[in-house]
């Protein structure tokens, strides 16, 4: 075993020598992305799935905010999809998202190429089942579907004038004005 190298200080003396331990970085295969490990770095949740079977049925004020910001979020996605990637529509997308909703979200924003007036000719958007699990997140099923490809809540570009039907589940945490969408979990057919 080699010797530990003596380190010296400016004056002369001897430093103690100190083992230390580095973070390595770590790659997070699902989202394709690098990710740094340390308190400092914000770590993306996947939540929705395991919450579904804990959920129980919300009151009407909380079904009438989850569905207006669902309805919000998915109607600046569209707007945004029509606009393109370069888009400052691509902002408030962003500010409806946290978490892995919001890391698909630039994903389909860097997929993006212009804008096109063909996008998006005729969608539909339900929201049911509105629900609260134990630690107050919000659960919404929801059903898009779609003549066009903006891809619903999902980090993919759709296929122009192939109807899509797109199910799921978003989760949604409270903050002091309101709810903003967390995670996503959804499946898409085409038609």
């Amino acid at each position: 075993m080699a010797p530990d190298p003596l380190l010296v200080a400016d004056d002369g003396e001897s430093l103690p020598s100190v083992d230390v331990e580095v973070d390595q970085p770590q790659s997070h295969e699902a989202l394709g992305i690098e990710q740094p490990t340390g308190s400092d770095v914000l770590q993306v949740v996947r939540w929705v799935n395991s919450a579904v079977a804990l959920g129980e049925p919300a009151d009407a004020e909380t079904v009438d905010g989850v569905v207006q910001t669902v309805r919000s979020a998915w109607e600046a996605q569209r707007r945004a999809v029509v606009a393109g990637g370069s888009s400052d529509e691509w902002s408030h997308v962003l500010a409806s998202r946290s978490g892995f909703a919001r890391v698909v979200a630039t994903q389909l924003m860097a997929s993006m190429s212009a804008g096109s007036d063909r996008a998006i000719s005729d969608a539909a958007l339900t929201v049911s089942n509105v629900r609260l699990d134990p630690a107050g997140r919000a659960l919404a099923n929801f059903c898009v579907v779609e003549d066009g490809g903006f891809a619903s809540f999902g980090d993919s570009q759709g296929e122009w004038g192939v109807v899509v039907t797109v199910t799921g589940v978003l989760g949604l945490m409270r903050n002091g004005g309101g709810w903003f969408v967390d995670d996503v979990a959804q499946r898409s057919s085409a038609a």
